[in-house]
């Protein structure tokens, strides 16, 4: 009976102390600007929609693309386990920022800042 109780202790010794995989999350979101102050300040963006694919495709006339250059409209954010993608929607992105240890993430993406902004008229 004690060699039983043994050989449990040392069992949940050792699996407490295997190495957990965190489940890492990351994903395209919708942003829209609030209309007031800087458009690329975290704090002027709201959180929309996860977006189901990146926004890749060639620059074109009234689309959210990673090569334009204008106000920013999707954002790649990275976040850790435990965060529901749906509790994005409608957050402010700086508050997300602070409070749910989520970060603008430009890993795994041809966008050199995070985002993809709205297409804008060239100037001539």
């Amino acid at each position: 009976m004690a060699i039983v109780a043994v050989m449990i202790a040392i069992g949940s010794y050792a699996y407490s102390k295997m190495p957990v995989k965190k489940t890492i999350n990351s994903g395209w979101f919708e942003v829209t600007y609030s209309g007031s102050g800087v458009e690329t300040d975290p704090a002027n963006l709201e959180i929309g929609d996860m977006l189901s694919s990146p926004p890749l495709t060639p620059e074109q006339e009234g689309e959210c693309r990673i090569d334009n250059q204008s106000t920013p409209c999707a954002v790649h954010l990275y976040f850790g386990e435990g965060v529901d993608p749906e509790d994005l929607d409608g957050l402010n992105l700086q508050a997300a920022i602070d409070s749910v240890l989520l970060e603008v993430d430009i890993r795994d993406t041809d966008s050199p800042d995070g985002y993809a902004k709205q297409w804008k008229e060239p100037e001539n």
